[in-house]
C-alpha cells in the first residue's frame, strides 16, 4: 500500500505521517529527509543545498526520483509536497 501526504509547512504533515506509519506499521519516507540525506552526500549545509535548488530543478529531480525509486520497491507512507502528484497511490492526502 502506497500512501502519499502533502501539504503546505505547518499543516501538520509529519505529524499524519509519522502516527500512520506506527499505526499501519508502514515505513515513512519524508522528502525533507531525502533532502538532508544528498546535502550530507554532497558534503553542504542545508543552507548550501538550497541555494543550489533554487538555481535550476536538479535537485528537486533527485529527490522526486528517489521517491519513485522507493515506491517501486515496497509500500509506504511518502511525505513531500509533491508526493501526490508524482506518484500513484492508493490513498492521497492532501493538508490545507
Amino acid at each position: 500500500m502506497i500512501i502519499t501526504i502533502s501539504g503546505p509547512p505547518g499543516s501538520g504533515t509529519s505529524t499524519l505521517a509519522r502516527g500512520l506509519s506506527e499505526a499501519l506499521g508502514l515505513r515513512w519516507v519524508n522528502s525533507g529527509d531525502l533532502f538532508r540525506r544528498i546535502a550530507a552526500e554532497r558534503g553542504l549545509t542545508l543552507k548550501e543545498l538550497g541555494r543550489l535548488a533554487e538555481q535550476g530543478p536538479e535537485i528537486d529531480y533527485m529527490i522526486d526520483d528517489a521517491q519513485r525509486s522507493l515506491a517501486k520497491n515496497g509500500s509506504g507512507i511518502f511525505e513531500g509536497r509533491l508526493a501526490g502528484h508524482m506518484l500513484d497511490a492508493d490513498l492521497k492526502i492532501m493538508l490545507k
